[in-house]
C-alpha cells in the first residue's frame, strides 16, 4: 500500500471515529409523538486501547442516551453500546484474523461505485464511476456538480483531448428518447431529475455547437466529446459515430466488467441494501399481505420485496420521499406466484400451480434459464425474464447508477468507496 494511500486512509479513519460519527449521533435526537425527547451522547472513542475478538481487533462505540418526559420533564438515561467498529493499524484493519486492506487504484473492483467528496471550495460533488477489470485508466464518471450531471469517458490514448458532456444530451444520444421520456423514466418527484432533463436548461458542455436538441446533434455531440477532435469533424456520418460509441460503451472487449459484477450490481440496487431501515412511503402488497405507509421496512420484508415484481419502491428518509427505481433484473422475482406450465430445472421440476417460495427462487436463479411463465392471484399469464450476464455495460446497467445518482445527489445515501476493501493474509 503507498503511503500516501494510507496517509489518505489513516485521515479517513480518524474523520470517521472523531467527527462524523460523533456529529451524526449528535443530530440523531428524535421525538415520540410529541410525548417523547431521545438524545444520543457519544463517549470519547478510545483507539489507542483496542479489543479483540474471534480474530478482530475493534473498538467499541458507545453512547449515553437521554429519554425525556416532554410533559413532565422527567430524563432516564442509559449507556448503549452501538457496534463494534474495526480499528485500521499499520497493516489496515484486521478482521478474523486477516488484515483488510484499501488497494491503490490499479487494483480497484470493477463495476460501477458511487461517491461523494467536497471540493477545495467547498462544493460537494457526487460521483458515479465505472471501471472495468484491472484498468485503472479507461473509465466512464458521472459527476453532479455546480448544478450540472456531467460525462466523461476516460480514454488509454493519453494524448487525446477529450470533454464533459451534460446527461442529457448523453442519454438522448444513445436511447433516442426525449426529454420527457427521460423524466418519466427517472421519476418526477426528484427535482434533480426535472433540473438535468429541463427542455429549456442550458446546455452544458465544454465543445461550441449553435444547436442540439435533436438526436442526430447529441450524437455528434457525445461522440466529439468522447473521441476527440482528431476522430470527429463536421463531415463525419451520424450512423458511423453512433456505432464507435456504442462499442466503446457497452463491448465487453472495451470495458469487461467480469463475471463478479452481475452479483455486486444486483446487490447495490436491491431493495434490502437501499431501503433498510427507512420507512415505507406508500402502501405496498406483497405475497396478499398489505403494508401500510409508515413502516419501518426490515431486511426481510425487503428480501421479499426484491423476490416479487416490484420495481419501484417509495421511501421516506431525512425528510424526503424518495422513488427507488429498478432497471436491471438479474433473478426471477416470482415470489408467491404460481408456474403457469411445468418447468425444469435439472433434476428438479415444479409442477403446474405450483407456488414459489424464496428456496425455490433459488434453485431458478441458480440455473440458466431466462425465461420463465407464471400466474399471479387473478390467474393473469406473465412472462418474466431475467438477465444472466453483467461483464459488459448494458444500457439498462447504466439507467441504475444513473438513478442511484439521482437519488444521492438529492440526499439519500448509496455511497461506496471507489477503493474497495480486499484481504491480505497475515
Amino acid at each position: 500500500m503507498s503511503f500516501k494511500l494510507q496517509n489518505r486512509q489513516r485521515t479517513a479513519f480518524n474523520n470517521l471515529i472523531y467527527k462524523e460519527i460523533p456529529a451524526l449521533l449528535k443530530k440523531s435526537t428524535k421525538f415520540v409523538k410529541d410525548d417523547y425527547k431521545i438524545e444520543f451522547f457519544p463517549y470519547p472513542f478510545n483507539a489507542s486501547e483496542p479489543l479483540t475478538k474471534d480474530g478482530t481487533v475493534y473498538q467499541v462505540v458507545k453512547v449515553n442516551c437521554v429519554v425525556t418526559a416532554l410533559k413532565t420533564g422527567e430524563k432516564i438515561s442509559f449507556n448503549l453500546d452501538l457496534l463494534n467498529l474495526p480499528i485500521l493499524e499499520d497493516l489496515g484493519f484486521k478482521i478474523r484474523g486477516n488484515y483488510i486492506q484499501v488497494l491503490d487504484s490499479y487494483n480497484r473492483k470493477s463495476g460501477w461505485s458511487f461517491s461523494k467528496s467536497t471540493t477545495r471550495d467547498g462544493t460537494q460533488q457526487f460521483d458515479a464511476t465505472l471501471l472495468p477489470i484491472g484498468d485503472s485508466v479507461r473509465s466512464i464518471n458521472i459527476k453532479y456538480l455546480n448544478k450540472g450531471i456531467m460525462v466523461s469517458k476516460k480514454n488509454k490514448d493519453k494524448g487525446d483531448k477529450y470533454a464533459d458532456i451534460d446527461v442529457c444530451t448523453f442519454l438522448k444520444a444513445i436511447t433516442g428518447m426525449n426529454e420527457m421520456e427521460l423524466i418519466q423514466m427517472f421519476g418526477f418527484d426528484n427535482p434533480f431529475v426535472l433540473q438535468a432533463f429541463n427542455p429549456d436548461r442550458k446546455k452544458q458542455t465544454e465543445i461550441k455547437h449553435e444547436n442540439f436538441n435533436n438526436r442526430n446533434d447529441c450524437i455528434y455531440m457525445t461522440a466529439y466529446a468522447f473521441f476527440g477532435s482528431k476522430q470527429v469533424s463536421e463531415n463525419s456520418v451520424i450512423t458511423d459515430l453512433q456505432d464507435k460509441i456504442d462499442r466503446q460503451l457497452f463491448n465487453k472487449s472495451y470495458f469487461d466488467l467480469g463475471q463478479g459484477n452481475l452479483e455486486r450490481l444486483n446487490n447495490t440496487q436491491s431493495f434490502v441494501n437501499r431501503a433498510s431501515n427507512k420507512y415505507l412511503a406508500q402502501t405496498i402488497t406483497v405475497g396478499g399481505k398489505t403494508y401500510e405507509a409508515g413502516i419501518t421496512l426490515t431486511e426481510p420484508l425487503l428480501k421479499e420485496i426484491d423476490n416479487s415484481l416490484i420495481d419501484t419502491l417509495k421511501v421516506e428518509y431525512g425528510g424526503k420521499v424518495y422513488t427507488l427505481k429498478k432497471f436491471s433484473i438479474f433473478n426471477f422475482r416470482v415470489l408467491g406466484l404460481r408456474a403457469a406450465e411445468v418447468i425444469t430445472v435439472d433434476e428438479v421440476s415444479f409442477s403446474k400451480g405450483h407456488v414459489f417460495t424464496m428456496e425455490d427462487l433459488q434453485v431458478l436463479n441458480d440455473s440458466d434459464l431466462t425465461c420463465i411463465e407464471v400466474l399471479d392471484n387473478n390467474n393473469n399469464r406473465i412472462k418474466v425474464v431475467r438477465r444472466t450476464d453483467a461483464s459488459k455495460l448494458y444500457v439498462e446497467d447504466l439507467y441504475t447508477a444513473i438513478s442511484i445518482l439521482f437519488d444521492n445527489i438529492n440526499g439519500f445515501d448509496t455511497f461506496g468507496s471507489d477503493y474497495e476493501l480486499a484481504s491480505r493474509f497475515a
